[in-house]
């Protein structure tokens, strides 16, 4: 193998062999893949990667808690776990969308997200925060999700997952494979306290979606809500 050839190939094994053990989400590489393959990524997540891998967003929006949003019996039951967080949505879908139109979320452009009004509890089990999202007439109905950390030492392992929510608390169907080709489109070194250099990827999750016109609440729940830092990242881009 010509020395050239060889050196990228090896590169490319350390980034994905540092991708695998640094990335938490357990399923985002396929069980086999072919080492001497090039990951060619796709255009749209190579946007992706660019857009998110900025320091500065276009937006930001204040996402809440579910606990902030209900009145103070409703907010006892949720701590206490007597009434889940789906029984107060579908119960009471239209009064939350309507106290969280100040969340609402946009497309194509970065986003950072802040997590406010969370409440005390930092159960990992449970949503962090709340948004909305509307799919309008003559847009497109199918998209990619596209999250991302600001990463710190303490959350290079971590991850938001993302639900899509109807009037009744189902959640919209979405499909969250992570191919080689979506890690590899980007990755961002991380330098721990001890020296230690990290590789990351910029897209930490990606969801493809399909909803019809209307309006939904997003639902945000992080891997380890007590490492999560003031913001997150997300990406909505259109298909």
């Amino acid at each position: 193998m010509h020395f050239n050839h060889l050196y990228i190939f090896l590169k490319l094994s350390l980034t994905l062999i540092l991708l695998i053990a640094f990335v938490g989400c357990n399923s985002l590489l396929p069980d086999e893949f072919d080492g001497d393959k090039k990951y060619s990524s796709p255009d749209i997540d190579q946007k992706a990667s660019n857009i998110i891998a900025r320091d500065s967003a276009g937006f930001v929006i204040n996402a809440k808690g579910l606990i902030s949003l209900v009145d103070d019996l409703t907010a006892a039951k949720l701590s206490h776990d007597s009434i889940s967080e789906d029984e107060v949505i579908a119960s009471g879908f239209d009064a939350l969308v309507d106290s969280l139109q100040s969340t609402s979320l946009i497309r194509d452009s970065l986003l950072f997200i802040e997590v406010i009004d969370r409440g005390a509890s930092i159960d990992t089990t449970t949503s962090i925060a709340y948004a909305v999202l509307n799919v309008s007439t003559g847009q497109s109905t199918d998209f990619y999700l596209y999250t991302s950390l600001i990463y710190t030492e303490a959350n290079i392992n971590e991850y938001i997952n993302i639900q899509l929510l109807k009037t009744d608390a189902s959640a919209v169907s979405s499909s969250n494979d992570m191919v080689p080709e979506t890690i590899t489109s980007g990755t961002k070194s991380i330098v721990s306290s001890g020296g230690d250099t990290h590789l990351v990827p910029i897209i930490k999750a990606r969801y493809r979606v399909h909803a019809e016109p209307g309006v939904y609440l997003v639902r945000f729940i992080k891997s380890d809500a007590s490492t999560l830092g003031q913001y997150f990242k997300l990406l909505i881009l259109s298909i």
